[in-house]
Protein backbone atom coordinates (compact mmCIF):
# COMPACT_ATOMS: atom_id res chain seq x y z
CA UNK A 1 0.00 0.00 0.00
CA UNK A 2 1.50 3.37 -1.05
CA UNK A 3 0.99 6.07 1.09
CA UNK A 4 0.03 9.99 0.12
CA UNK A 5 1.02 12.78 1.75
CA UNK A 6 -1.06 15.56 1.56
CA UNK A 7 0.02 19.13 2.32
CA UNK A 8 -2.15 21.06 4.78
CA UNK A 9 -2.50 24.76 4.32
CA UNK A 10 -1.89 26.20 7.80
CA UNK A 11 -2.27 29.85 6.49
CA UNK A 12 -4.62 31.05 9.63
CA UNK A 13 -7.98 31.49 8.46
CA UNK A 14 -10.16 34.75 10.03
CA UNK A 15 -13.13 33.95 11.21
CA UNK A 16 -16.16 35.26 10.11
CA UNK A 17 -18.27 37.77 12.68
CA UNK A 18 -21.57 37.71 13.43
CA UNK A 19 -23.94 40.72 13.10
CA UNK A 20 -26.76 40.87 15.31
CA UNK A 21 -29.10 39.66 12.77
CA UNK A 22 -27.23 36.37 12.67
CA UNK A 23 -25.55 37.05 9.39
CA UNK A 24 -21.85 36.67 8.82
CA UNK A 25 -20.33 37.97 6.30
CA UNK A 26 -16.80 37.14 3.96
CA UNK A 27 -14.77 38.97 1.22
CA UNK A 28 -14.98 35.93 -1.10
CA UNK A 29 -12.53 38.29 -3.48
CA UNK A 30 -12.32 41.54 -4.10
CA UNK A 31 -14.90 41.98 -6.12
CA UNK A 32 -17.20 39.69 -3.92
CA UNK A 33 -18.97 39.23 -0.59
CA UNK A 34 -20.55 36.35 0.61
CA UNK A 35 -23.28 36.82 3.58
CA UNK A 36 -24.41 33.57 5.55
CA UNK A 37 -27.98 33.98 7.48
CA UNK A 38 -30.09 31.46 9.15
CA UNK A 39 -33.16 30.59 7.90
CA UNK A 40 -36.17 29.71 10.09
CA UNK A 41 -38.08 26.84 8.76
CA UNK A 42 -41.46 26.20 9.98
CA UNK A 43 -43.81 23.94 9.25
CA UNK A 44 -47.53 23.63 8.89
CA UNK A 45 -50.17 21.39 8.31
CA UNK A 46 -53.83 21.68 7.09
CA UNK A 47 -56.78 19.91 6.84
CA UNK A 48 -59.37 20.77 3.26
CA UNK A 49 -62.40 19.93 3.07
CA UNK A 50 -62.77 18.97 -1.37
CA UNK A 51 -65.94 21.31 -1.46
CA UNK A 52 -64.42 24.47 0.36
CA UNK A 53 -61.35 23.74 -2.28
CA UNK A 54 -63.72 23.75 -5.00
CA UNK A 55 -65.45 26.62 -3.76
CA UNK A 56 -61.82 28.24 -3.90
CA UNK A 57 -60.92 27.44 -6.62
CA UNK A 58 -64.68 29.08 -8.35
CA UNK A 59 -63.92 32.43 -6.57
CA UNK A 60 -60.13 32.84 -7.56
CA UNK A 61 -61.28 31.76 -11.13
CA UNK A 62 -63.96 34.79 -10.72
CA UNK A 63 -61.65 37.45 -9.41
CA UNK A 64 -59.21 36.85 -12.60
CA UNK A 65 -62.12 37.03 -14.56
CA UNK A 66 -63.19 40.26 -13.30
CA UNK A 67 -59.36 41.42 -13.21
CA UNK A 68 -58.71 40.61 -16.87
CA UNK A 69 -61.78 42.00 -17.93
CA UNK A 70 -61.32 45.49 -16.12
CA UNK A 71 -57.53 45.12 -17.86
CA UNK A 72 -59.22 44.54 -21.07
CA UNK A 73 -61.74 47.80 -20.80
CA UNK A 74 -58.34 49.96 -19.80
CA UNK A 75 -56.58 49.05 -22.85
CA UNK A 76 -59.50 49.33 -24.96
CA UNK A 77 -60.22 53.18 -23.64
CA UNK A 78 -56.30 54.20 -24.13
CA UNK A 79 -56.25 52.37 -27.68
CA UNK A 80 -59.28 54.71 -28.52
CA UNK A 81 -57.58 57.46 -27.13
CA UNK A 82 -54.15 57.02 -29.13
CA UNK A 83 -57.15 56.33 -32.76
CA UNK A 84 -58.65 59.60 -31.94
CA UNK A 85 -55.02 61.40 -31.44
CA UNK A 86 -53.87 60.07 -34.41
CA UNK A 87 -56.97 60.82 -36.16
CA UNK A 88 -56.25 64.76 -35.45
CA UNK A 89 -52.80 65.05 -36.24
CA UNK A 90 -51.35 64.61 -32.82
CA UNK A 91 -47.89 63.26 -32.74
CA UNK A 92 -45.41 61.47 -30.77
CA UNK A 93 -42.26 63.04 -29.20
CA UNK A 94 -40.02 60.18 -29.13
CA UNK A 95 -40.87 59.55 -32.89
CA UNK A 96 -40.87 62.77 -34.16
CA UNK A 97 -37.00 62.86 -31.95
CA UNK A 98 -36.15 59.53 -34.34
CA UNK A 99 -37.63 60.62 -37.00
CA UNK A 100 -35.49 63.62 -36.96
CA UNK A 101 -32.72 62.09 -35.59
CA UNK A 102 -32.68 59.78 -38.82
CA UNK A 103 -32.72 62.94 -41.18
CA UNK A 104 -29.87 64.52 -39.45
CA UNK A 105 -27.83 62.75 -37.30
CA UNK A 106 -25.07 65.57 -36.81
CA UNK A 107 -27.90 67.25 -35.65
CA UNK A 108 -28.98 65.31 -32.94
CA UNK A 109 -27.99 65.91 -29.41
CA UNK A 110 -28.84 62.50 -27.69
CA UNK A 111 -30.56 63.80 -25.15
CA UNK A 112 -33.60 62.03 -23.84
CA UNK A 113 -37.05 63.46 -25.12
CA UNK A 114 -38.67 63.91 -21.91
Amino acid sequence: MTRIEIPIDETPVEEPKPEPSGATYEVVDEFTIRQTRPVVVETESHNFDLDFLYNQRLAIVRQRDEQVSAQNKALAEVEELIEAAEAVGVKSRKAEAAKAAAESPEEFSGEPIT
